[in-house]
């Protein structure tokens, strides 16, 4: 038996320029990163959509996490307050941590 369904383009992200993805629990939330739109370094972007058979809306860059330097290979927690993600702003790539704000 496979494990898996068919393999298809992600609807709402196809030819965007994300690279990876995270997604929260309820897989209604999705993380990503690339050189997406005019970028000239890899930023974290998030998407989200209302029901798991709907496609993902626009990406936007994740506020508070961005910096002028590349950011990449996100991970989101199953409570979805923790983010770590990888950046090279301190001159070589280390790995840093979110927290976000508890879901009501």
């Amino acid at each position: 038996m496979d494990p898996f369904s068919e393999l298809m383009p992600l609807a709402g992200l196809a030819n965007t320029g994300a690279v990876t993805a995270s997604l929260s629990q309820d897989e209604r939330t999705i993380y990503t990163w690339g050189k997406i739109g005019a970028s000239t370094t890899s930023d974290i972007y998030t998407a989200t959509r209302p029901d798991v058979s709907m496609p993902f809306g626009d990406l936007a860059l994740l506020p508070n996490v961005n910096s002028d330097s590349g950011e990449s290979d996100t991970w989101i927690s199953s409570d979805g307050n923790v983010l770590l993600f990888t950046s090279d702003r301190e001159g070589m790539s280390i790995i840093f941590m979110a927290r976000g704000e508890p879901a009501d």
